[in-house]
C-alpha cells in the first residue's frame, strides 16, 4: 500500500534516560506486523540526539512527527518541537505519551494530539483509514496482542544503558480492574486486563541479560499477581532457563493467595509491594480502593510467611485527608515496621491531569502551581483543606524515617536534616 507519510517517533527523555521508548516500540512494532513502514525511533535526551535526529529524519524524507514524553519531560518536549517545526514546516505532527495524553492542552494547537494508546490510530493514519486532523482524539484500546509490543534485541541494545545500576524493566500486561481516584481514568487505562505472550516477556529478559548482565528485573505491570494461572507460568518459563533472575511486583490488598506468593519466591521474587495508600478506612473507601486496613495487614502477613520482602506504599495528602487519618497512616506503617518487618514508602499526593483526583483538587483544597519539572511524588502539588505544606512535609518525612530506617524512630528526632531518600533500609 502507497503510504501519505514517512513517519518518525521521537520519545523525549532527558531526565529518564535509562527508560525504553515502550510506547513508541508498541507503535513501531504494530506497524511493522500490519506490514507498513514501521518508522525510525529515537530517544531524545540531549539538544545533540535532537540534532542527530533531525539528520536522520532529512535523510529519509520524514513527514509525519509523533512526540512523546512524561509529565517532567514536557518543557523539553516541547521546546524541541519549536525546533522540529522549523526545520520541517511542511511535516505532520503526532503528540502522545503520557503528559500528552493527561494534558492534552500542553501540545501545540496546530498539532494532532493523541490521548491513549497510539497504535491503531497511527495506522489508521498512514494507511489512509482516517485523515490527519489538528485537534484531540481518544486512541483506540487493542482488545489483545496479536503482535509483540515489546522491544526487540536491535532496540534494547539501542535503547538500553548498560551502565544503569538498578534493575531493568520487563512488562507483561496492560490494564487495571481498579478505578482509584489517584490515578488515570478509564479512557486512558483500561479497567480490562490484556496481556502479553510470555514466550516475547521470557525473550526480553534473556536480551537484557545477554547484552549488559542484567539479572534484577522490575515488572511494571499495575498489578501481576491477578491471573495466577498466568504467574504460575511465568515461573515455570524462567525456572526452565536457569538463569539468576530476581524479580519485584506489584500485588492488591485483595489478593488473597500464600500459595502463590511461595510460588513465586522459589522462582527469584524478591519483594512484592502493595499499595495500601491510606491506613484510614474512610479515605480507602473514598478513594475507591476497595481494600480495609485489614486487607493491608493479611496481604502483607502472607507475603513476609512466603519468604518475600513485603512493602506498603502510601499516599499523603489525598482530598479527604485530615491531620488524624494521616497520623492513622504513618501508624499503620509503624505497626507493620515493628510487628512484621514491613517497609513503607510514603509518596505525596499529586493531582494529576487525566485522574479523578486532578478533577476533584478544582473544587476543594488548594492546588499549587507547578512546571512540568516540579511533578513530583516528594513535593507538594496540592493543600488538602485544614492541612499546611509544612506539615505534608513533615508527615512524609517522619513516616519515611519511622518505617524504614534502622532505629528511625531514634534517627527521625535526631536527624530532621537528612533527607528521608538517604536512609539505611533496614
Amino acid at each position: 500500500m502507497s503510504l501519505k507519510y514517512k513517519p518518525a517517533f521521537l520519545t523525549f527523555a532527558r531526565i529518564f534516560k535509562d527508560e525504553l521508548p515502550w510506547g513508541a516500540i508498541s507503535i513501531h512494532n504494530y506497524l511493522k506486523h500490519k506490514g507498513e513502514d514501521s518508522g525510525q525511533l529515537f530517544k531524545i535526551t540531549s539538544d545533540e540526539d535532537l540534532e542527530h535526529a533531525i539528520g536522520e529524519m532529512k535523510l529519509q524524507g520524514v513527514n509525519l512527527i509523533g512526540i512523546s514524553a512524561m509529565n517532567i519531560e514536557g518543557d523539553f518536549a516541547l521546546e524541541s518541537y519549536s525546533r522540529l517545526k522549523g526545520r520541517f514546516p511542511d511535516a505532520k505532527f503526532i503528540f502522545g505519551g503520557v503528559l500528552f495524553s493527561t494534558m492534552p492542552e500542553k501540545a501545540s494547537k496546530d498539532a494532532m494530539v493523541v490521548v491513549g494508546p497510539g497504535e491503531k490510530t497511527v495506522y489508521d493514519l498512514l494507511t489512509g483509514r482516517i485523515e490527519y486532523q489538528v485537534g484531540t482524539i481518544i486512541g483506540e484500546h487493542l482488545e489483545k496482542f496479536d503482535f509483540n509490543p515489546l522491544p526487540a534485541r536491535s532496540m534494547v541494545s539501542k535503547f538500553g544503558n548498560k551502565e544503569m545500576e538498578n534493575e531493568a524493566i520487563l512488562q507483561t500486561s496492560r490494564g487495571c480492574p481498579f478505578q482509584c481516584t489517584f490515578c488515570l481514568s478509564k479512557e486512558l487505562r483500561r479497567t480490562k486486563m490484556s496481556y502479553y505472550e510470555l514466550e516475547d516477556v521470557v525473550q526480553l529478559a534473556k536480551d537484557y541479560y545477554e547484552l549488559f548482565s542484567f539479572n534484577r528485573f522490575f515488572i511494571s505491570d499495575d498489578i501481576f499477581f491477578m491471573n495466577t494461572e498466568r504467574v504460575s507460568l511465568f515461573c515455570d518459563m524462567f525456572d526452565e532457563l536457569g538463569l539468576p533472575f530476581k524479580f519485584r511486583a506489584m500485588s492488591h490488598a485483595k489478593i488473597d493467595d500464600i500459595d502463590m506468593y511461595r510460588r513465586v519466591a522459589a522462582s527469584g521474587f524478591w519483594k512484592v509491594s502493595i499499595g495500601a495508600e491510606s491506613g484510614d478506612n474512610e479515605v480507602l473507601k473514598a478513594i475507591g480502593k476497595r481494600i480495609t486496613v485489614d486487607d493491608i495487614e493479611r496481604s502483607v502477613v502472607q507475603i513476609k510467611e512466603a519468604g518475600l520482602r513485603a512493602e506498603t506504599l502510601f499516599i499523603i495528602g489525598h482530598p479527604q485527608d485530615t491531620k488524624e487519618t494521616i497520623e492513622k497512616t504513618i501508624a499503620l506503617g509503624v505497626r507493620l515496621k515493628r510487628k512484621y518487618g514491613v517497609t513503607s514508602w510514603f509518596s505525596l499526593a499529586q493531582p494529576f491531569p487525566g485522574t479523578e483526583f486532578g478533577r476533584q483538587s478544582q473544587v476543594t483544597g488548594q492546588i499549587i502551581p507547578n512546571t512540568d519539572k516540579e511533578w513530583s511524588i516528594r513535593g507538594v502539588s496540592y493543600i488538602p483543606d485544614g492541612l499546611t505544606v509544612d506539615y505534608l512535609l513533615e508527615a512524609r518525612r517522619r513516616g519515611m524515617y519511622m518505617c524504614n530506617a534502622k532505629f528511625g524512630t531514634v534517627r527521625y528526632y535526631l536527624n530532621k536534616w537528612i533527607s528521608p531518600e538517604k536512609l539505611e533500609i533496614g
